[in-house]
């Protein structure tokens, strides 16, 4: 399952800019091949390690919430970064990725 199918995820280009601030540095873009996205590699990886966390059953869900590991880690202490899931109050019943936060 894609992350678009399983979450409507608002401002997915801000998202993806607080998890590269808040993940160690890499090359997120490319050098030389133009695409409409401002991470277009931080973009396909976090599509796909959404993709391969659902098909191996690594989703936690609880409640209205739900989480997987991006497989990112903290720029400073080294931690794993969780891709978090509630339930938005507007959207009755729809997923949105409210915040991609770490955890220890």
């Amino acid at each position: 399952m894609r992350i678009f199918e399983f979450a409507k995820v608002a401002d997915w280009d801000d998202r993806l800019n607080s998890l590269a601030e808040m993940a160690e540095p890499e090359r997120w873009n490319y050098i030389h091949v133009p695409t409409t996205s401002n991470l277009p590699v931080l973009d396909l990886y976090l599509k796909y390690t959404f993709i391969r966390a659902h098909n191996q059953l690594k989703i936690a869900e609880a409640d209205q919430l739900a989480c997987f590991n991006t497989g990112l880690l903290t720029k400073n202490g080294h931690e794993e970064i969780f891709g978090l899931f509630t339930v938005s109050e507007s959207l009755s019943q729809i997923k949105s990725l409210l915040y991609i936060a770490f955890g220890a």
